[in-house]
């Protein structure tokens, strides 16, 4: 058994020596600087149970498709809160993802008008 062994490792080793090997180095994670990407995000909102669902989609400067993802949310009050929480969870998601350049959109005028006069708030 162990004359078996020992040449079934040998022939193993001369194998090796014939194959050609190619290396497959993985990529450190790291932070996407000059990568300008756009958020899309909408939300869907079922009043009788308070609950919403966001959607958000990430695409790079030509339009391709990045990553998605969706959430669902409970103890949502109405439909400008829903969309308001996908906006936020949008923009976390784009945080989370690594992204420093973004640009994010949604349908949601009253949201986004809301975002844009913030600093004009007192409330």
């Amino acid at each position: 058994m162990k004359r078996f062994i020992e040449n079934y490792l040998l022939e193993l080793e001369g194998i090796k020596r014939r194959l050609p090997v190619r290396r497959i180095e993985t990529e450190r994670w790291r932070l996407l600087e000059t990568m300008h990407v756009k958020i899309n995000f909408d939300a869907a909102y079922l009043q009788q149970n308070k609950k919403s669902c966001s959607g958000i989609v990430i695409r790079n400067e030509e339009g391709q498709f990045l990553k998605a993802k969706v959430y669902q949310n409970k103890y949502i009050p109405n439909t400008f809160a829903a969309e308001a929480v996908a906006c936020v969870q949008a923009a976390q998601f784009g945080v989370e993802s690594g992204y420093l350049k973004v640009e994010i959109e949604g349908d949601a005028l009253s949201v986004i008008r809301k975002l844009q006069n913030e600093s004009d708030d007192k409330s």
